[in-house]
């Protein structure tokens, strides 16, 4: 039996394998810039409960977001309401933790 196949359009986002190649690159630039600076912010979030959720729209957008726009709400709204449990300062908080628990 012969099945024709025929390709699937895009949908409302677009080509995810175009879409991640052409974002990527500033998507991993993103993750590496947090990594390397999570020692800069406070290990515990410094936000009042309910913050975030105020920072979002009432209903989610009709059409996908720019990437670029989802990487500033991250450093905008995701970053401040984040405890960072792996910043090197989280020892001060949790007994064992950092160097004393990596060896004798």
């Amino acid at each position: 039996m012969d099945v024709e196949e025929t390709p699937c359009p895009p949908g409302p986002w677009g080509r995810p394998a175009e879409e991640l190649a052409r974002a990527g690159p500033a998507v991993l630039g993103w993750a590496t810039r947090y990594l390397s600076e999570v020692g800069d912010h406070p290990v515990l979030a410094r936000v009042e409960p309910g913050w975030v959720r105020a920072q979002l729209p009432e209903h989610p957008p009709e059409t996908p977001e720019a990437w670029e726009e989802i990487l500033a709400d991250l450093d905008r709204v995701v970053v401040p309401g984040t405890s960072h449990w792996q910043s090197p300062r989280r020892s001060r908080w949790v007994a064992g933790s950092g160097p004393s628990r990596c060896g004798p």
